[in-house]
């Protein structure tokens, strides 16, 4: 940006000026170079003065923010750990695994409880478990079902049977069901259940819509 003498002149000469033109036109050209360094450092105050805070500004803004994350994260951690402690489905589990080791009506009810407030995907998950039920705990199970003809868990089994059988074409899924009641039938009948309970396995059965999920 340093203008020299003899370029300014040489630039007169080519445009005509005459040499007494030449200090007036020399003037005006330091005038204006002054004008744009004076803009330039105006610009710079602008744009960078503002944010130029001190180190230790600096430092204890970033310890604020800190401090927040760290707050913020345990308050998360917190929230994560309380939802899991009460968490309906590791108390279904719960339930599942003592039910396995003994089989106890009290037990049965607590989970029955527990269906008769679920919802959405819990209430599909209780499908699978009396599906479960039945397969593992056949005789006892049945029995439970025949004492508490409204038990939520009854219908629950109903859907989840329906629910096996979705996972075939629409055309094979009454044949499907048949077959998974006809095997159950046949184990109930090698464990020498009564004929009433065998009955009441066939009403499950012959009640279920193999549709129902479509």
């Amino acid at each position: 940006m340093f203008i020299q003498y003899r370029t300014i002149k040489w630039k007169l000469k080519n445009i005509g000026l005459k040499s007494h033109n030449f200090i007036s036109v020399l003037i005006t050209e330091k005038m204006k170079f002054k004008t744009t360094v004076y803009l330039l450092l105006i610009f710079q105050l602008l744009v960078f003065g503002c944010n130029n805070k001190p180190d230790n500004q600096n430092s204890a803004d970033n310890l604020d923010a800190m401090k927040k994350d760290t707050v913020a994260i345990q308050s998360l951690s917190s929230n994560v750990v309380d939802q899991g402690a009460v968490s309906p489905f590791k108390e279904v589990d719960s339930i599942i695994q003592l039910l396995n080791k003994k089989f106890v009506v009290a037990d049965l009810r607590k989970l029955d409880g527990i269906c008769s407030r679920s919802d959405g995907d819990l209430s599909e998950y209780l499908d699978a478990v009396a599906v479960d039920l039945l397969n593992d705990h056949l005789d006892g199970f049945l029995e439970y079902l025949q004492r508490n003809p409204e038990s939520c868990l009854k219908r629950r089994l109903s859907n989840g049977l329906a629910g096996n059988c979705s996972v075939y074409e629409k055309s094979e899924r009454p044949r499907k069901l048949k077959e998974e009641q006809d095997r159950l039938v046949s184990i109930a009948k090698i464990k020498k259940l009564d004929v009433g309970k065998i009955k009441f396995l066939n009403e499950i059965f012959n009640k279920v819509d193999p549709n129902l999920l479509d």
